[in-house]
């Protein structure tokens, strides 16, 4: 049976989405060496604005900070998170970043480093008792 919908209706609906079973972690220590610790599949994007989510159980900063990044096409594109400072383990969030693409398939990868030691994006395979997984997605804006 047909049905209609409205164009805004499908204009949010997620260009392409990832979910994370396990953490990842990082230890790299600049914007330039960031490792890869989400990474969306390679999806056809129509041209414009759209909006990159993150929603992680936690994350966990290096000695003092952790900085999550959008990456499109292996080159820088925005901060996600800025610098995290404010605790060891930051709880659980959704975080928001914008990115503008040409017409064309991209990938998109979350890079992140930390200022020293180990910096954490958590998630787990979301069995009784174990962390949930963590999710990215992409909508149109």
């Amino acid at each position: 049976m047909p049905y209609r919908v409205r164009g805004e209706q499908v204009a949010n609906l997620a260009v392409t989405s990832v979910a994370l079973t396990a953490s990842a972690t990082t230890t790299a220590t600049s914007s330039a060496t960031a490792t890869a610790l989400m990474t969306f599949p390679n999806a056809f994007f129509e041209g414009g604005d759209y909006l990159v989510w993150l929603d992680a159980p936690f994350i966990t900063k290096g000695t003092t900070n952790i900085n999550i990044e959008i990456w499109v096409d292996g080159v820088f594109s925005s901060s996600l998170t800025g610098v995290v400072t404010v605790s060891t383990v930051v709880p659980g969030g959704v975080y928001t970043g914008k990115i503008t693409v040409g017409a064309g398939n991209h990938i998109v990868t979350l890079r992140g480093f930390v200022d020293a030691g180990t910096g954490t994006l958590g998630a787990g395979t979301g069995a009784t008792g174990v962390t949930p997984n963590a999710f990215g997605w992409i909508t149109s804006i």
